[in-house]
């Protein structure tokens, strides 16, 4: 369903496509997202800054080895020294 803004006059009235029907076009031509694995805020800021701009296979790949070897905790992070030393 679309919606028509009028502040504007009518000859400048501008179609916006709802955003539900919007989500479900690109739910239905591409799929549903996956979540990342994060859990919680401090999680989700690791996920994101673990190999930014990679291929999520990879990013996942990162943050596994950083919760296995280090830790996802602001704690247990701030014990490392070297970001570049987790492999």
């Amino acid at each position: 369903m679309n919606r028509i803004l009028t502040s504007q006059p009518a000859r400048y009235a501008v179609k916006v496509p709802d955003f539900k029907d919007l989500l479900a076009r690109l739910k239905h031509h591409y799929g549903a997202p996956t979540l990342p694995p994060a859990k919680g805020p401090f999680e989700l800021i690791l996920w994101e800054n673990a190999c930014y701009l990679l291929p999520d296979t990879r990013r996942q790949e990162v943050f596994e080895a950083l919760r296995d070897q280090v830790g996802l905790t602001p704690q247990k992070s701030r014990t490392l020294r070297n970001p570049h030393s987790c492999r």
